[in-house]
């Protein structure tokens, strides 16, 4: 008989089971291509750097590397980056009974059709034994650069993007890139440099997977604003050496008082500049877009969806 105490232990026990049964209907090729995004979705987190560098780092390059760093986070139970990588399963010789237990037992998977479900590489790294997993992660990626489909940029020009340093500042690019996977029910979006306002927004969108920069771990040396700010040019230069009275202070802490930067990361406003990475099916995206895209949402988010509006969905804005 199940209880309070022992219903965890058997969820646990059931979640093994299936993905033990799932396993062997993996598709390795489409691993090859799809296991990119997870190796993203937890280095934007230590990374201040345009984004896309990480896939020239020889961290990710080597094979023998970046198979021990995602094991590394497996065994740390680092789990949520792993979801941003899809893995489509036939389900079509497992009788009906078993594959609503399956979608009863696993979070948010994602079914195509009758017989076909979209799955990620989470579902069995909380799952499967080590040797398993291993086997899933150790193998040599497709080559992305060769492919002009992979990934698509675009600009977005709704905020300001300043990074201040000791000695001076500078403006910085809002980029939107979106990602093709070996599927095309499922799509990777990444952001660098929009605020922490329009980050909040976004992630209310529970359905969607998310990793994000952390200031825990990386400064926060950059401020966006909505280009409103710079009509009146006496406003935006006492919001901008407010700034950077704001920026020395936390150097100050940081460097003289031993501060740690998630201690420090308290004194900045909404408006610091992050990198989020966001993973869903295109379905998902379209209930984003729909909800995003209308007059009344805040501008930055609404530029992010209006493009997506348009890139996904060939839908004029």
């Amino acid at each position: 008989m199940l209880t309070k105490n022992n219903y965890e232990t058997y969820l646990k026990e059931k979640r093994k089971y299936y993905a033990e049964l799932l396993y062997e209907r993996i598709n390795k090729e489409n691993l090859k291509k799809d296991l990119i995004f997870s190796y993203l979705g937890a280095r934007i987190c230590y990374c201040s750097d345009y984004p896309i560098k990480i896939l020239f780092e020889e961290e990710f390059l080597s094979k023998e590397r970046r198979t021990q760093f995602l094991l590394d986070l497996y065994k740390k139970k680092h789990f949520s980056v792993f979801a941003h990588t899809p893995i489509v399963i036939d389900l079509s010789d497992i009788n009906v009974e078993t594959r609503e237990r399956i979608f009863k037992y696993f979070f948010k998977v994602f079914p195509i059709d009758e017989f076909t479900a979209i799955f990620t590489l989470r579902h069995f790294a909380e799952n499967l034994p080590e040797e398993k997993f291993k086997e899933l992660i150790d193998i040599e990626l497709y080559d992305w650069r060769k492919d002009n489909d992979f990934m698509k940029s675009f600009e977005l020009k709704s905020n300001i993007v300043i990074e201040l340093s000791e000695f001076n500042a500078r403006y910085l690019q809002t980029k939107l890139f979106i990602f093709n996977s070996s599927i095309p029910e499922w799509k990777v979006v990444l952001a660098y440099n929009i605020s922490r306002v329009c980050s909040h927004q976004w992630i209310r969108h529970t359905t969607i997977n998310f990793n994000q920069r952390s200031h825990r771990y990386t400064d926060v040396d950059a401020f966006c604003l909505p280009y409103r700010f710079q009509e009146d040019y006496n406003l935006f230069n006492r919001i901008y050496m407010d700034f950077q009275d704001l920026y020395g202070i936390y150097t100050s802490l940081k460097v003289k008082e031993k501060f740690r930067k998630e201690e420090l990361r308290f004194l900045m406003p909404q408006g610091a500049a992050t990198t989020l990475i966001a993973s869903a099916p295109i379905f998902v995206w379209k209930d984003f877009v729909e909800k995003r895209s209308i007059p009344q949402a805040q501008e930055e988010i609404r530029e992010i969806a209006k493009v997506l509006k348009q890139v996904l969905f060939n839908e004029e804005t």
